[in-house]
């Protein structure tokens, strides 16, 4: 059943003046206590597996309900469950990618040095067999 077009225009406005003024909510705070748009999303989706008939809960019972949600066989959780999870500061991760890289590419000459004395050594054998 469609509703009639003035509750969809209220609804509709009523949707603009929410993000509004959460947007101006959000130019009201301060760098630390906004939230990224991962966050956001995350929360997002927290909320959208909620059991309907828990919207009247308090703060503890939310937790709980947050915490068996989670629990359920989240895949993020999963993958990320038996892994030692550290933050690394952006230092630290440039110099272990740069090592990796040094790495790779000595491997790769090394390949290619061996590529070329195997060759050498190739044509050697050719010129003694004639």
């Amino acid at each position: 059943k469609i509703p009639p077009e003035n509750e969809i225009f209220q609804l509709r406005d009523a949707e603009r003046q929410r993000k509004k003024s959460d947007r101006e909510q959000q130019r009201a705070l301060r760098v630390h206590e906004k939230t990224t748009y991962a966050h956001q999303m995350r929360a997002r989706t927290l909320k959208a597996r909620q059991p309907f008939g828990d919207a009247d809960l308090d703060g503890a019972a939310l937790e709980d309900t947050k915490d068996q949600i989670i629990g359920q066989d989240d895949p993020l959780q999963l993958a990320t469950r038996d892994r030692n999870v550290e933050k690394e500061d952006l230092a630290s991760f440039v110099a272990k990618k740069r090592e990796m890289f040094l790495v790779q590419y000595s491997l790769g000459v090394k390949r290619d040095e061996m590529r070329k004395l195997e060759e050498i050594a190739q044509a050697e054998e050719r010129k003694l067999e004639k």
